[in-house]
């Protein structure tokens, strides 16, 4: 899920789209202008100075576009727009319910509904339109109004789980819809920092520091197992326990026995497969595969010091687990064993995105298929990909700013020096690639119409500033001429 917290406002506009030639695909800049002014977040009639950059406060841009999973919006004062992506009008003005500026947006499940925090602390769930689904009249802590950890959201999106610090633990709060009320109940109260909803029955999980619990709606724990690190597996009947201390240790319980089905030491095994059949295992020597009816051993590669493997990067892409980590990434598959790929020149963010078909997937700026085939790398670093609506292109973080490239090759289609970034990029159901930039300036490029800088104002009829944004070789940068 993606967040943005806000702070500056407007009532109602409309944001009208312009096109500007297209770019050259290649990494090159549009045209130069030595005497252009750096994008200021400003009208360019006005001469006021400008606000210190992102790059000028550490990577901080202040923003008043609001990005949540699916919702584009816009903040002024106590208003939010809703902005439709690929025309970028306003199609609906809201406020919170109690009056205060919006500081937080959370996409729902399935793009149809959102969650709105207010400043105040109260939340407000609301369609994806622009409808008042439900509000709450207990608010949330003032530490967590603008970056609620733990936020998820069940199958049909009338509850959400929230886990919240407070006083020195912290409160996992369930919010169900009831009538036109969000009513809070509190499940539990201690050092959790993780939760979410349990798919196959009424309830939740909690993960904590040395401790994993599954509770229901009610707040009552259904089992509670002490551990550094647990795992219920897919299906929900069994959780792999993990122990470090005094000794590395994993064992296996079936939730409907209460029994162990296997125990091992010097090991960690977690991560389950999809099917519930293999897990992904860790040692200080190596990583690799393990039956998780028995325990066995199934695949083993080495590492040295190899300490968690960078298990946080591992990923199951159906039945082919996915292993970026250290100077390669390792592919493995039932019956076809293990491949191994070095690191390439190129190296980039090792997390891994699958495309929307799920036909491919990027890791280490490498395109591999379901396969586990090497189909490209891309032919410069770059951090955090994301996929474009039809897989075409993926944009992620260069050294000098954004970058698109050719999913199927791999080279560099545009580079957008001088472009800050702030929270994830928002590609358009259309294919146009959105980026805030500071205040009301949001950055749109698209293969057809080129980078484009486009500023939400209220003067004339409402409608937006566009500028086509030209490269400066004297700044480094794109500016607004």
């Amino acid at each position: 899920m993606t967040r943005i917290a806000l702070i500056a406002a407007a009532t109602a506009l409309v944001l009208t789209s312009a096109c500007s030639p297209a770019p050259q695909p290649s990494k090159a800049p549009l045209t130069g202008d030595s005497s252009a002014k750096v994008n200021q977040g400003q009208s360019s009639k006005e001469n006021a100075p400008r606000e210190p950059r992102h790059d000028e406060r550490e990577g901080e841009v202040t923003s008043n576009w609001m990005f949540g999973d699916g919702q584009l919006a816009w903040r002024r004062g106590n208003e939010l727009h809703l902005v439709d992506p690929d025309s970028l009008t306003v199609v609906r003005t809201i406020t919170s319910r109690d009056g205060t500026p919006p500081v937080l947006l959370e996409g729902g499940p399935d793009h149809s509904r959102f969650l709105l925090v207010s400043e105040a602390g109260h939340l407000s769930l609301w369609t994806s339109s622009g409808a008042l689904i439900a509000a709450s009249r207990e608010s949330v802590d003032a530490r967590a109004r603008r970056s609620i950890h733990g936020l998820s959201w069940n199958a049909t999106g009338d509850r959400i789980l929230t886990v919240i610090p407070g006083g020195g633990s912290t409160r996992a709060w369930l919010w169900t819809v009831a009538g036109a009320e969000l009513v809070r109940e509190e499940l539990a109260n201690g050092k959790y920092f993780a939760g979410g909803f349990l798919k196959h029955s009424a309830g939740v999980w909690l993960r904590g520091e040395g401790a994993f619990t599954l509770k229901n709606f009610e707040g009552a724990s259904l089992h509670t197992f002490d551990c550094e690190l647990c795992d219920l597996s897919p299906d929900e009947t069994a959780v792999a326990v993990n122990r470090f201390e005094p000794k590395r240790e994993t064992y296996v319980v079936d939730l409907r026995t209460g029994k162990e089905r296997w125990r091992s030491v010097n090991t960690v095994a977690h991560v389950w497969a999809p099917s519930g059949k293999w897990l992904f295992s860790a040692s200080t020597t190596g990583a690799g595969i393990v039956n998780a009816s028995n325990g066995r051993s199934v695949a083993r590669w080495p590492y040295s010091g190899c300490g968690d493997c960078g298990e946080e990067y591992v990923t199951w892409i159906g039945e082919m687990l996915v292993h970026p980590y250290g100077n390669r990434l390792t592919v493995w598959r039932p019956g076809k064993g293990t491949r191994f790929f070095p690191r390439p020149k190129s190296w980039g963010y090792v997390n891994i995105k699958p495309s929307h078909r799920g036909d491919r997937f990027v890791t280490m700026n490498m395109i591999l298929d379901r396969e586990g085939k090497l189909l490209a790398e891309l032919e410069s670093p770059g951090g955090a990909p994301y996929w474009s609506p039809d897989d075409a292109y993926l944009e992620g973080r260069g050294f000098e700013g954004p970058v698109i490239w050719d999913s199927k090759t791999g080279r560099i289609v545009q580079v957008l020096p001088g472009i800050p970034f702030s929270g994830s990029p928002f590609w358009s159901p259309a294919g146009q690639l959105l980026l805030p930039d500071e205040g009301d300036w949001l950055v749109r490029w698209s293969k057809e119409a080129g980078v484009v800088g486009i500023r939400m104002s209220m003067e004339g009829e409402a409608r937006a500033q566009l500028e086509k944004l030209e490269y400066d070789d004297s700044l480094g940068a794109y500016v607004i001429p």
